[in-house]
């Protein structure tokens, strides 16, 4: 279904402690630890700022 902004910014915020522990884990982890990674979907979120159809327009 489709929820608006302030529901999926408190669903995001639910992610925090997962945020939070995936990236002291990486900050522990050296690049022999690297299994995988997902350029396109990177790169797709640096552009994202510029699309005219955005999740959040403000």
């Amino acid at each position: 279904g489709v929820i608006g902004q302030n529901e999926a910014t408190a669903l995001l915020a639910g992610f925090e402690p997962l945020a939070l522990s995936t990236a002291a884990r990486a900050s522990r982890s050296t690049s022999d630890d690297l299994g995988g990674c997902a350029f396109v979907s990177d790169v797709m979120a640096m552009k994202h700022e510029t699309q005219y159809s955005r999740l959040f327009r403000s």
